[in-house]
């Protein structure tokens, strides 16, 4: 059963505080060193190679534009356009289900992108595996097994349940999901943000490796 409205808030914890100060060189600089190499680039053709061999200067006047997005809370077109194609999986040729559809960024979108996700991160529960470094479901798996095999043993009752979350990524509600962000307390500047991130805030029927990634973490945060 539910606990009353006025008692709803405690299930958050009151030393959860967001990081939305400027974006620090630190910050870019350990961004590009994720980026991996020999990758097809965005439409504006700029190879993640290129971001690796900035010096320091290039990388504090990246810095720089990127906190003008983050400050603004709004990110250029031209910044987030998106190359579209299809990868056949297995299948009938002619089933459009048997292609994967991904989406090619742009290098420095995928930066930017890339930082917001890993302050929010910082935040996601231990029992979030799934799209996470360290965090293979080999290890839910086994305490799964673990529990059968005890409930076995003991002849008690042992209840799971399996939540078949195909395609449920792009199917996230996104005005709810804010609203429950909001009541999570995360502030309002860095909801914002998510927004003006087409990548993350839209509906789109093929969505990027990012979106998928940013829905996990959300689906960790609001569970």
């Amino acid at each position: 059963m539910p606990p009353p409205i006025e008692d709803r808030t405690k299930l958050v914890s009151d030393g959860v505080i967001f990081n939305i100060a400027c974006i620090t060189t630190a910050e870019v600089e350990h961004a590009i060193r994720k980026l991996h190499t020999n990758k097809a680039p965005g439409p504006d053709g700029c190879t993640t190679e290129l971001f690796k061999y900035l010096d320091r200067s290039n990388i504090q006047t990246l810095c720089e534009c990127l906190n003008v997005f983050w400050q603004q809370a709004f990110v250029p077109d031209d910044f987030t356009k998106t190359k579209i194609t299809s990868l056949y999986k297995k299948g009938e040729h002619d089933n459009p289900e048997n292609y994967r559809r991904i989406s090619l960024l742009n290098t420095v979108y995928k930066i930017y992108v890339y930082i917001i996700k890993n302050r929010i991160t910082e935040h996601t529960g231990e029992t979030q595996f799934g799209f996470r470094k360290g965090k293979s479901t080999a290890e839910p798996i086994f305490c799964v097994r673990c529990l059968t095999h005890v409930a076995e043993q003991g002849h008690e009752p042992l209840w799971l349940l399996f939540l078949d979350w195909e395609k449920a990524f792009d199917k996230l509600d996104h005005a709810k999901m804010f609203v429950t962000l909001s009541r999570l307390r995360m502030p309002e500047n860095l909801i914002e943000i998510i927004k003006s991130c087409p990548s993350i805030n839209s509906h789109n029927p093929s969505p990027s490796f990012d979106s998928v990634q940013f829905s996990s973490i959300f689906f960790s945060l609001l569970s």
